[in-house]
């Protein structure tokens, strides 16, 4: 099999015939297939794909959530569902204009092999036209892009895209079968790779070394190194060691920062590094055994995932001022009205300024106008109208969250 096109959809009941039809008129001399990953919409458009599948079996797969997974996990089924050496994206609601797209991508990969992957301009068009149509890559793009180039910004339309099978496959089995000196080593390579790359980058980022961390309270299996408890297709729970072996969980915290640390600053002895902590848990404390005050000497700034509970404020500020040393800035890096209403975050938002120094939350690149214009069609699901709460909030508190809060007289 040459090319996989992936489909991914989820409520694009007014555009999925389209996107597919568009699919399905491709001429190329070779194999290929087509794979719609259907994150269980409620609009209709499970039915209509089945009712594509029907009509091509041979040509069609389907891969369907049994509930709405709203992730990464429905792409990433599709990289390892894909027999195609090559994988073409195509969002629901998108579609393809030229016949041979498959067949010129396919040929240009084949031309060169030292690229990962190859992209086209696409045109975006508004339905309510609000905006004239426009190009999504700049006329100014150089034909050959590095990870410098992406780092200034996204000029990929996701609809043009074809990768390499390869470089987007699940981790090899031989990483979870390392030992803790080996993985430790694999993630240090990792980053130095990384900082030997973005050290030059005009960029705004920092290195988060990983998000959530655990260090055991003692002995795990051989090769269980995360939590066994997905959410949303996704284990984000990760263990930095499988067995204590008698030192202190703060310690071996501490000791993998600096190792992880001192591989970037070979390379890139200026951009920030951090690391997504959990939450202070009542009852059990710091529970993942990243302790701040240990942690803290070999980061730049704390990184804090906090959800405030419904009427719950008042704990979570507390749970926040855990994370507040004197001498290290402490961010917000996770939050969202997952566990309470709106009011409770924007309340907590608002009286977190005293402590914390930024605040970061979800974004999945739907704008507000995006989901305003499918809310207003009855198309929102629970989940979206949650992110359309979020983003209006986000947006509607930028002007105080950048202003210092009212000192009480």
């Amino acid at each position: 099999m040459k090319v996989s096109a992936l489909v991914v959809t989820y409520n694009h009941a007014r555009f999925i015939a389209q996107a597919l039809d568009s699919v399905l008129m491709q001429e190329a001399p070779f194999p290929w297939e087509i794979l719609v990953s259907e994150d269980a919409s409620t609009d209709g458009t499970r039915e209509i794909v089945v009712e594509y599948q029907r009509r091509h079996p041979g040509r069609i797969r389907l891969l369907l959530s049994e509930r709405n997974l709203r992730s990464n996990r429905v792409v990433a089924r599709g990289f390892e569902a894909a027999r195609g050496e090559y994988v073409a994206l195509l969002d629901g609601d998108d579609y393809w204009t030229a016949r041979d797209k498959l067949a010129k991508q396919a040929v240009f990969l084949d031309a060169h092999p030292e690229c990962a992957m190859c992209f086209h301009n696409a045109t975006v068009v508004h339905e309510d036209g609000s905006r004239p149509p426009w190009s999504w890559t700049p006329p100014q793009q150089k034909p050959l892009a590095t990870l410098e180039d992406i780092w200034l910004g996204n000029f990929i339309a996701t609809c043009s895209s074809m990768f390499r099978r390869g470089v987007c496959g699940p981790l090899p089995p031989w990483y979870d079968a390392l030992d803790e000196e080996h993985r430790w080593s694999a993630q240090a390579n990792f980053w130095s790779a990384i900082a030997k790359i973005c050290s030059k980058s005009p960029a705004v980022f920092c290195y988060d070394l990983m998000n959530e961390p655990v260090v055991p309270g003692e002995k795990r299996p051989a090769g269980k190194w995360y939590s066994g408890k997905p959410l949303g297709g996704f284990d984000f729970v990760q263990f930095i060691t499988l067995d204590p072996a008698g030192r202190k969980r703060e310690d071996v915290a501490a000791l993998w920062i600096k190792t992880l640390t001192a591989a970037i600053r070979q390379d890139d002895r200026d951009h920030p590094i951090t690391v997504g902590l959990l939450p202070w848990v009542k009852g059990w404390g710091h529970l993942s055994g990243f302790i701040p005050e240990t942690v803290a000497p070999d980061l730049d700034f704390l990184a804090v995932h906090l959800y405030p509970e419904t009427g719950k404020v008042p704990e979570a500020l507390d749970n926040l001022k855990r994370f507040a040393l004197k001498d290290k800035p402490v961010i917000v890096e996770e939050t969202f009205p997952l566990s309470c209403p709106p009011a409770d975050l924007r309340q907590f938002l608002l009286a977190s300024r005293t402590t914390a120094h930024g605040w970061l939350g979800h974004y999945e690149g739907a704008t507000i106008a995006d989901l305003e214009s499918r809310q207003r069609t009855g198309e929102l699901d629970l989940p979206t109208s949650l992110m359309l709460d979020w983003l209006r909030l986000f947006r509607d508190l930028g002007p105080e969250m950048t202003q210092p809060p009212a000192m009480p007289r």
